[in-house]
């Protein structure tokens, strides 16, 4: 992860004032896994599992035909390798801009 960030304060008078910060964020995760679960009300019993985290393309039926859906997941049972479309990257880079208000005591 990596951030920069510029921040301008301009105080209006003695004790307030306000401010203009902007920032730009690399923050990128290749690789993620963990555990899951999963528990259906009515159904006795949970279902844990631990994997990797990936892109799987779904096939799912509905009442004006059939759609195909690419899902996030680490669940894996039951599902052929073809299914799996691509690794999962979580990225949360981008820009943020910020106003606000400031005070000195």
């Amino acid at each position: 992860m990596a951030q920069a960030m510029l921040r301008l304060n301009r105080m209006l008078g003695r004790r307030i004032g306000f401010f203009v910060e902007t920032a730009y964020t690399y923050c990128r995760m290749k690789s993620i896994d963990g555990s899951g679960r999963k528990t259906r009300i009515g159904t006795p019993g949970e279902t844990s599992w631990e994997g990797t985290w990936g892109i799987k393309r779904e096939e799912i039926q509905v009442l004006w035909g059939n759609k195909n859906v690419s899902v996030p997941t680490n669940y894996w049972g039951g599902w052929t390798a073809s299914q799996r479309e691509r690794d999962f990257v979580l990225d949360l880079t981008g820009f943020r801009l910020v106003l606000g208000i400031c005070f000195r005591l």
